[in-house]
This record gives structure tokens, sequence and C-alpha cells, in this order.
């Protein structure tokens, strides 16, 4: 009854929803029976039919609809309650930001997605019952049903009966009923949910959760996003595959000053000396005067001595002697492999011999991605990491990815920080994969309704077709123009909306 009194309620404000057409198809179908019951010849001679099994098939598939978005809040609440790392997905509503970051990548104007850490979720309920693109469709579609509706039948009353009677208005009525059930989109509850339910099962076994439709509204036309190196290159991705010392460095010193400016800057080679800290970070040496020397590498002062960790370019700018020659160097590290070089106190102290490889997962993603046009703006401390590099790692074009600017730093940062509460319609644990699956999904169920609402306004321009010529062939009074007839129409337009928004997957 809820569905039938918002439906109409919206109807007569002129914010007709998908409850709407609902409404409509029941009500109508209530009316002619009412009628019907005055006129009990007519029934008996198929001078008129009831379409009251179309009006509950109707609110069958509504509340189908209205299942599946409880469903989903509740596996969606599971989840977001759940003490985790709650990384929001937002977007750069800075416009001059949004496009300095993405500045060499894109043609078009830039819609950036970024993660926010955050300890709290705002407005779940909000995104999680926000109206869909049915929603907007049923508001020029159910009026122009109901006016088309009417006007047709009444004409073809007045054609048929003439004159005002109870046989008459019991006529008209079955007619009314004919088009409204022929043209009532049972399927436009699934249009949306379904494809929402098939994401939301799929992102939640990757700690990603998309609460409504409302994330595809704010993510769907997403062509860039911000990403962390750090996030591109999980722990098992970094390794170390050999180490010399210079100037009788104690390899113990060298190799926790080397964790401690890495962790400190957010490095991906933090990851290379996790073992020496034994997740203990309370042993870590406290950096001053931390600075990032672009495609270089890292500076500091621990202990009043300058910490160098990077590059030779970075040791040969700061004049460090003793650093081996690229001859040497290339005996030590293969053409696939980095040398990276630790100098304390203006002495060489360590090389470290690092294998850097892609991760099938993110590679997956970053794949992905490519494929939906989705650049990845890409924040590095890393003198190893370039666009030449990452190119050869994942397999895309250098020009769909770029590593920003130090003097950029600031604006990914404040696109990035953290939030104590934030409201977002999206959310993840933080992981790339998480979020490049969130993002391809939104255009995945937005493409899938689309599809699904094309078939629905095809089946009601056929139905209202197949209705007309049935009524002016005078079949009307047969059993083409029967309940059973036009429930059967209406579950072969549901069967093939169903098949169209389960063709895209992610």
């Amino acid at each position: 009854m809820a569905v039938i009194t918002k439906g109409l309620k919206k109807l007569l404000t002129f914010k007709a929803d998908s409850d709407s057409m609902t409404a409509i198809a029941s009500v109508s179908c209530i009316i002619a029976l009412v009628t019907a019951l005055f006129t009990p010849e007519l029934v008996s001679a198929n001078a008129i039919h009831l379409y009251m099994p179309v009006g509950l098939l109707s609110l069958l598939f509504n509340s189908v609809g209205k299942l599946l978005i409880i469903k989903r809040a509740a596996r969606n609440f599971k989840f977001v309650s759940k003490n985790f790392d709650r990384h929001g997905i937002t977007y750069v509503r800075d416009e001059e930001r949004a496009e300095l970051l993405t500045r060499g990548t894109l043609g078009d104007f830039p819609i950036l997605a970024s993660m926010r850490k955050t300890d709290f979720l705002t407005d779940f309920l909000r995104y999680t019952y926000s109206s869909d693109m049915t929603d907007k469709f049923c508001k020029k579609a159910a009026p122009l049903c109901l006016l088309f509706s009417a006007a047709v039948a009444a004409f073809i009353t007045y054609v048929r009966q003439g004159i005002f009677t109870a046989e008459a208005v019991a006529f008209g009525f079955s007619i009314f009923t004919m088009l409204i059930s022929a043209s009532s989109c049972i399927a436009l509850p699934l249009v949306s949910n379904i494809p929402l339910e098939n994401i939301s099962h799929k992102t939640l076994k990757n700690n990603g959760v998309m609460l409504g439709y409302q994330s595809v509204d704010d993510f769907y036309d997403t062509n860039s996003i911000l990403i962390n190196a750090e996030k591109l290159f999980p722990a098992d991705s970094i390794n170390l595959s050999g180490i010399k010392v210079f100037s009788n460095t104690k390899i113990d010193e060298a190799l926790l000053e080397a964790a401690s400016l890495t962790h400190h800057a957010g490095s991906i080679m933090q990851h290379l000396f996790n073992d020496v800290i034994a997740g203990k970070e309370e042993i870590l040496y406290n950096i001053e005067n931390f600075s990032h020397e672009e495609s270089m590498g890292l500076c500091g002062w621990i202990n009043n001595k300058r910490v160098l960790f990077g590059n030779r370019e970075l040791m040969t700018s700061h004049n460090i002697e003793g650093i081996p020659t690229r001859t040497k160097e290339s005996e030590y590290a293969s053409a696939s492999q980095e040398a990276l070089y630790l100098s304390i106190s203006g002495n060489l102290a360590a090389m470290f011999i690092v294998d850097i490889k892609a991760d099938a997962n993110v590679k997956q993603w970053f794949k992905r991605l490519y494929k939906n046009k989705i650049c990845v703006i890409i924040k590095s401390m890393d003198s190893c990491i370039s666009l030449k590099k990452l190119s050869s790692l994942f397999g895309i074009p250098e020009e769909m990815m770029r590593i920003i600017p130090k003097k950029l730093h600031d604006d990914f940062d404040e696109e990035t920080k953290k939030s104590v509460r934030l409201s977002s319609s999206m959310a993840c644990s933080g992981s790339f994969a998480s979020m490049a699956q969130l993002i391809v999904g939104t255009k995945a169920v937005h493409s899938a309704s689309i599809l699904g609402l094309i078939f629905q306004t095809a089946s009601i321009l056929i139905g209202f077709v197949l209705a007309i010529l049935l009524i002016g062939s005078k079949a009307f009074d047969y059993h083409y123009s029967s309940a059973s007839a036009l429930i059967l129409y209406n579950i072969i337009c549901t069967a093939f909306t169903y098949l169209a928004v389960n063709l895209r997957k992610v």
C-alpha cells in the first residue's frame, strides 16, 4: 500500500518515479475491476477484460527491487561498521587544481577521483536509498503513458459506445487498463538494482563498497584517479636482492637509517626494511629537515647527520665520493634491477640492489582502468619510479599516467588528507585494486542501466503499438487481449531486460 500512496503522491506533485509506474498500473487495474462489477455481462461475453494479475505482477517486481536494496544495505552496513582503515572515495572539486594535477594526460575536462582516510562515513542511508536512472526516466514517462492511455481509451470508447453509460465506462476503463498494462515497465525496479547487486558482491570481496546509485551518478564519468605510488607496490612486490657496504659502515646501522628515512617519506622502499624493524616503528629514528629531491631521492637529518637515499645522480649532486662506476654497478645489478645508494654524513655507506615487480592484482586493475580510459595520477618519492618503469611493469602507455612534480605534492596531500567524518557514496580499505574496481564498477552499472532502460522504453512503445493494433482490429473481444497475454508480454520484456543488465561484468 505504501508503494501505491507514495507513487501517486509523487505523480500528483510532478515528481513521478518508478513507484509511480507501479501505482498507475495497480490503481488502474483496481478501478477497472470495480467498474466491471456493475457490468458482469460484458465480462462473461469477453467484451471487456480484467487485468488485475498484471497489476499484481507489477507490485511483485517492485517488491523484488526493494528487497535487493534492503539486502545490499544490510551487507554494506555490516562492512562499513567493521573496524578497518576506512577510505572514502571523493572527487576533486577544485577545477583549477584538477587541471594542474592531470595536465599532460587528458584532452577532456578532468574528473579526478581520490581516496581519503576517515574514521566515520556519514550519510549512509541517503546514499543507499538514493534515486536512480529509472526514477528520472519515470518523471516524464509515467505522466506521458497515463495521458496517452487516457486519451486513446476515451477516443475509442466514444467511437465504439457513443453515449455515456455504465457499459461505456466499464469498456473505457478496460481499454485504459489494457494500454497501461502494456506499458507498465514492470522490470524498471530491476534495471539499476540488479547491476548494483552484482557489483556489490564483487567489490565487497575486494574490500570495497558501493552504497547506492548515487555512487554511479558521482563517479561514472571519472577519467582520472589520484594514487600514492606506495599503493601500487605492496610489500611482496619490492625485494632486496643484495647489499654492499662502504666506509666500514655497520650494516645494521645502515639498514635502520634507511628504514627511518624511507618510512618518514612514505617511500615504496620502506617495505624493504620491514624485517629490520619487525613492526616496531618506535625504534625508527626521528627525521629532521626532510626533503625530497625530484627524480633523485630523499634527504634528511638523523642525530645531526645528513642521510641521503636515492640514485647515483643524488649522490653526484651532493658530491659523494666512492660511487661505483656504471660498469661496476651493472655487475651488481641486472638491467631489471635498481641500484640505490645510502650516504651518511657525506660518506657513501651502502648500495642496495632492489627487485621491483608488478603485483598481479594491481596490474589487472591498471589494465582495467586503461581499458576504460582512466588515467592514473601518481605521487612518488622514489627515484626508481618513472613513467618508463611503470609502463614496462604494468603494460600501460606512458600517456595514461603522470608522476606529479614536487611542486604539486601539497595539492595531492590536500585532496587525500584524512578527514574525521566524511560523506562519501563509496568506500574501501585503501588499496589501489579496491578503488579501481569501484570506479570501473560505476561505469559498468551506468552502461548496464542505460541498456536496461532502452529495453524498457522499447517495451512501452511496442506495447502501445500492439495494444492499438489489437483494438483497431477488434481483437480486443478475444483472448489475444486477455490478462494472460499481457502477463506473457511483460514477462518476455522483463526477461530481455534482465539479460541486458547482466551483460556488463566487472
